[in-house]
């Protein structure tokens, strides 16, 4: 009878005695949001992995099909590193940032030199997930249209 009074009681001082996980604010994606498009305006792929958990996808929605562009780190890097060394000239502008729980939909403009030289623009509407810890988790974007 000692065992099963005792049980319970050691269970409930665990449970006390577990730190609590650091759970993200919502009111700070906005934030997160600004700064991993800032990292990106400035081709700082270091900072643009550190602000994504290390399982992260990022794919491209296009009408009844998706696709994972990238899975991991690894990818991340690879994958930004020949973006910013083709399109060096590329930024991005982003308008109000909607948020609905963890996830942040924002409409995205992206500014580059097209083959022709000449200035182009083209937006899309990107959804990001964050994790409780802070760091995007998956991003989905949108069908780009032209400006």
């Amino acid at each position: 009878m000692k065992a099963q009074i005792l049980f319970p009681a050691l269970l409930g001082l665990l449970v006390l005695a577990t730190p609590a996980r650091a759970e993200t604010p919502v009111s700070d994606i906005p934030r997160r949001v600004q700064a991993f498009i800032a990292a990106s305006n400035a081709h700082d792929v270091e900072a643009m992995v550190q602000a994504t958990a290390p399982s992260l996808r990022w794919m491209s929605v296009a009408h009844d099909k998706l696709v994972v562009e990238v899975s991991g780190h690894d990818d991340l890097r690879s994958w930004l590193h020949g973006y910013f060394t083709t399109t060096p000239d590329a930024r991005s502008s982003i308008g109000s940032i909607t948020v609905d729980g963890h996830f942040a939909s924002v409409a995205e403009v992206a500014s580059y030199a097209d083959n022709d030289g000449k200035p182009a623009q083209q937006s899309s509407l990107s959804v990001y997930e964050f994790g409780s810890d802070g760091l995007i988790r998956n991003v989905w974007y949108f069908p780009a249209h032209t400006r």
